[in-house]
């Protein structure tokens, strides 16, 4: 599927329609997309985790064209900005289109934090490391977010896409 078209698949079926923040979009793109669900995008490893340069230009072309909302809301106590995607008002689509539905409302329950965190993990399993290989690299690539609370969601978020 084009990464445009799984993007509005996939807010169509989130439970509430709405995505808070660009990189939780790109998180759960590249969950799915390990999981199994074939979407027509790359991923390549940043300070963030994963990233797709297609979905960042999608979801910028489906934002000019009215195919998606997005807000700019302020968050956080130190009072930055992030994105918020909905639909509009006139979004008529058939969510029942998307295979993906039961993983993805499973997903929505994990923080952006814990979805970071595993899709890096998933990310340097897809690159041909062992899950310790990938998970030691994940620690030292984010020694700050690795805490063994997050690790623990992280593992749930991992039996959920694997």
């Amino acid at each position: 599927m084009q990464a445009d078209k799984f993007i509005l698949s996939l807010l169509r079926n989130l439970p509430d329609q709405k995505i808070e923040g660009k990189k939780r979009l790109q998180k759960l793109v590249m969950l799915l997309q390990y999981a199994g669900a074939e979407v027509d995008t790359k991923f390549s490893i940043h300070h963030y985790g994963p990233f797709s340069s297609d979905v960042a230009r999608m979801t910028e072309i489906l934002t000019m064209t009215g195919q998606l909302n997005e807000e700019m809301k302020v968050v956080g106590s130190s009072r930055l900005f992030q994105s918020v995607y909905t639909l509009p008002d006139d979004d008529v689509a058939d969510a029942a289109e998307f295979s993906w539905c039961e993983t993805l409302q499973k997903l929505s329950d994990f923080s952006t934090i814990e979805l970071e965190v595993a899709s890096t993990i998933a990310f340097f399993i897809s690159a041909g490391k062992s899950p310790a290989e990938a998970i030691t690299a994940t620690k030292e690539m984010k020694p700050s977010k690795t805490t063994d609370r997050v690790m623990s969601k992280v593992a749930k978020v991992l039996e959920v896409v694997s």
